[in-house]
């Protein structure tokens, strides 16, 4: 890989005065008058007061803001997170496999998809891999630097991203034991010789439980029984090992093709049999599908989906690499940790799982997708406050984040799809309002919603700055009022709606066509977690809640996007729709 830093724009803070006009924009469809006065008020004092003086202590490079100004704030804030990583941070990404090695055994495509991640992270690790682009603009490769051979390590108040370069071994995850793959002398794996080694794994019996249930601790906790684990010689080996490999790849022979529970096995499920500190956890299944279960502080989802399909790419070339017969190999023991020292913990985090995930639902929606990518994703965020907006009666804020992969280090930004016109929509279609009419509204809302991702694209968006004003203003001791008001919180804090979605546009890279969902856990307990992968042919959608009410979201939800698809394929004065007609047959899938 080639570290493209030169190409790429330096991050720089918006204008204060921007920020706060835009902040304003967005929250004054989502509260009441009186509400929207009381936080006029607060932006103006804060334009009179705090705001100059942190916005120019922002400004300020420091070594880890030549380039980027918020990259570090946004690292540490992953970092500093206390929560157990899954469910409540790792997102979970799922992968149909070519045809061309669907249908192999299980161990087969196993070391196959094993074999096309090694090569890719020799690739990196030789800056021999090519840079993406979009629309003709390079995109930062940074992240890419993290997917192999990185781990979270736990710390009492904050954690760290520690990375290995040289990629030698890797992990397998099966029945609850791990097992180390280490390269031949020659340096690389051939996919017969690791396609022997996991055949011979999945004779190895399971364990009722298995270490890896560990990192689903609290982080705080994690890293106190981490150290004292440590204290022993051959639970360190084994810590050693799993720290430097290059990635999990974790055996799932679950036979079920239901993307919900596939999604729920990638995202929380059978925790003894993950890693969630690693960076990339790549799990197979029975049925011609894998997925990957992500760690957030160093990997976003564009990058990651990126990843996945550079995987799928390589999978029918590496599969004619080694012909049968297979080779021979020394037999294959699973690491060795102390069992009995951990029972107690492992007990505890057993029960401690379980009240973490317990009632957290996954529904998938899937319905066919019109040829228009883009209009597709608007059409989607129109349906989710249509949803909501059926469930409660009321509206909330929405969030939805942009990658800013065309920046020095670029993580991402958030849209607010939340618009005075979005509103009107949801509120009139409720009402009864002539087609024609609701055509139109639905138009000018998507290109409010365009407006705001574009901006948001350009470094130009308020959730960033106003969250690295937020940390400058908690250095120096003082919190200003406008970050402390309800409004500010609900419509910046975690949201009651998030959404999600990744995608690869048209006009240069082409489509994602072996991803098939996106999904990962509400950001609050009432909340609902939304992430989809538009598609052409058909576009699944992943709503993730611990709310009773969340197969009941799902369901307006796949209600919703049909009406928004048969309101934006009607004439309208106002703009011309770009949308075909394709069937409306609805398929719902959940459990």
């Amino acid at each position: 890989m080639i570290r493209n830093s030169s190409a790429l724009k330096k991050l720089q803070p918006p204008s204060l005065e921007q920020t706060c006009r835009r902040y304003l924009e967005i929250v004054r469809p989502l509260v009441s008058e009186n509400a929207f006065l009381q936080t006029e008020r607060l932006v103006q004092d804060f334009l009179a007061h705090d705001g100059p003086l942190l916005q120019q202590q922002l400004a300020q490079p420091t070594s880890d803001t030549t380039d980027n100004y918020v990259a570090k704030f946004w690292r540490d804030m992953y970092l500093q997170a206390r929560e157990p990583l899954s469910p409540y941070h790792n997102p979970a990404l799922l992968c149909r496999l070519p045809t061309a090695i669907s249908t192999r055994r299980f161990s087969r495509r196993a070391a196959v998809i094993a074999a096309s991640a090694l090569e890719l992270a020799r690739q990196i690790q030789s800056k021999s891999f090519g840079s993406d682009s979009e629309r003709g603009n390079p995109l930062c490769d940074a992240q890419y630097e993290f997917m192999f051979g990185s781990i979270r390590l736990p710390g009492e108040r904050r954690d760290r991203i520690v990375r290995t370069s040289g990629n030698k071994h890797f992990v397998v995850a099966h029945g609850g034991n791990l097992f180390k793959i280490a390269a031949p002398d020659n340096g690389r794996h051939s996919v017969g010789e690791i396609e022997t080694a996991i055949a011979e794994i999945l004779r190895t019996p399971s364990t009722e439980l298995g270490l890896g249930i560990l990192t689903t601790l609290p982080r705080t906790e994690w890293a106190t029984l981490r150290r004292r684990l440590r204290r022993a010689p051959s639970t360190r080996d084994t810590l050693r090992t799993i720290d430097t490999a290059a990635f999990v790849l974790c055996l799932e022979p679950d036979t079920s093709a239901n993307p919900a529970i596939l999604a729920n096995r990638i995202l929380h499920e059978h925790a003894s049999n993950r890693w969630y500190d690693k960076v990339l956890q790549l799990v197979v299944f029975e049925q011609p599908f894998f997925g990957i279960n992500m760690e957030h502080s160093a990997v976003d989802g564009h990058a990651c989906a990126l990843l996945a399909q550079k995987i799928c790419d390589r999978l029918p070339y590496m599969d004619l690499l080694t012909p049968s017969p297979l080779p021979r190999l020394m037999p294959i023991a699973p690491l060795a940790w102390d069992r009995e020292a951990c029972a107690i913990d492992l007990r505890r985090a057993q029960t401690a799982r379980a009240t973490c995930c317990r009632g957290l639902r996954t529904v998938v929606v899937k319905w066919q997708s019109p040829a228009d990518l883009s209009t597709l994703d608007h059409a989607i965020q129109l349906a989710i406050q249509l949803s909501y907006l059926k469930l409660t009666g009321t509206i909330t804020s929405v969030y939805k984040p942009v990658h800013m992969r065309r920046f020095v280090d670029g993580r991402t930004e958030a849209v607010h799809p939340v618009t005075p016109s979005s509103l009107a929509f949801c509120r009139r279609l409720l009402a009864g309002a002539a087609t024609s009419e609701l055509s139109g509204l639905a138009y000018r809302a998507m290109e409010e919603m365009t407006t705001r991702a574009a901006h948001s694209r350009k470094g130009e968006g308020i959730n960033r700055h106003l969250f690295a004003l937020q940390r400058v203003a908690q250095q120096l001791g003082r919190m200003p009022a406008l970050f402390a008001d309800a409004t500010y919180q609900a419509v910046l804090g975690p949201t009651v709606l998030c959404s999600s979605s990744v995608r690869v546009h048209p006009q240069t890279n082409g489509d994602i066509p072996n991803l098939e969902l996106l999904a990962f856990a509400p950001v609050r307990a009432d909340g609902f977690g939304i992430g989809y992968i538009p598609q052409r042919g058909h576009t699944l959608v992943a709503i993730t809640g611990y709310r009773d009410d969340t197969a009941h979201f799902a369901a307006l939800l796949e209600e919703s996007i049909g009406v928004v698809f048969e309101t934006l394929m009607q004439p309208t004065d106002a703009v011309t729709p770009t949308l075909t007609r394709s069937a409306d047959r609805h398929v719902r899938q959940g459990r």
